[in-house]
């Protein structure tokens, strides 16, 4: 026990202030729970470290004109990435502002997670999570933003359909073959114009097997959206 306690407190006082961490934070010390909680539990009544939530701390950074909280970025970041893997990503219209889709920006950050929870607030940051089903890896992040675009490329405030369409037509243009690939795989467990938006895009690269994507589209359904570019409509059931 105060083995673990001597080395938790030696990582604290080697890590950076304003740093947001959580249990995973001392996995190369030690996988006794209870004994680590106790000795964060001792750390946050002598205020070394403070709480964010539980099960969720920082180490405060003092400065001259007092202690300073964490910014918002390391809060979102221990939220995407707890431990050694990536479980979500920035979503929604602060993506899209990022991106440049749109130069709305909103106060609630929107998080793409696998299961759905509730939205909760984080120290004034509200958090709003967002289920996708699709496999969320620090590999595929990019991807996913870019089919969550095509998801809701009719819903982007302050947005042209046909300026958002010829954007994210650029970003997808510019990917690898290999990427291209990823992307079609991933897009399975998104709606069917999303899939129909994808494969119209997808159709101007050679040699790039779209048949899979486009049996999985029912026959009969025609996604309109009032694109100007009426380039492979056609063949992926669009219509204006």
């Amino acid at each position: 026990m105060n083995s673990i306690n001597s080395k938790v407190i030696d990582k604290i006082e080697k890590t950076e202030p304003g740093k947001v961490f959580n249990y995973f934070y001392f996995s190369d010390i030690t996988d006794n729970y209870i004994a680590l909680s106790k000795s964060l539990s001792r750390l946050t009544k002598n205020k070394t470290i403070k709480s964010v939530e539980k099960g969720v701390f920082y180490k405060p950074q003092k400065t001259k004109y007092g202690e300073i909280n964490p910014n918002a970025e390391e809060i979102i970041r221990n939220e995407i990435k707890p431990g050694d893997q990536t479980i979500g990503y920035i979503t929604g219209i602060n993506m899209f502002n990022r991106l440049g889709f749109t130069t709305q920006i909103s106060n609630v950050v929107e998080i793409a997670i696998r299961k759905r929870r509730k939205p909760k607030v984080i120290m004034g940051i509200k958090i709003k999570y967002v289920e996708n089903k699709a496999e969320i890896r620090a590999e595929n992040i990019k991807l996913l933003k870019y089919l969550d675009i095509l998801k809701n490329i009719k819903k982007i405030p302050d947005s042209d359909i046909n300026e958002s369409y010829r954007l994210i037509k650029h970003y997808i243009s510019a990917l690898s073959k290999k990427e291209k690939r990823k992307m079609l795989n991933l897009s399975f467990v998104y709606p069917p114009q999303t899939r129909a938006l994808l494969g119209k895009i997808l159709e101007e690269t050679p040699d790039l097997e779209l048949e899979s994507l486009k049996k999985s589209l029912n026959p009969l359904t025609k996604f309109k959206l009032g694109l100007k570019d009426k380039k492979n409509d056609e063949r992926w059931q669009i219509k204006r």
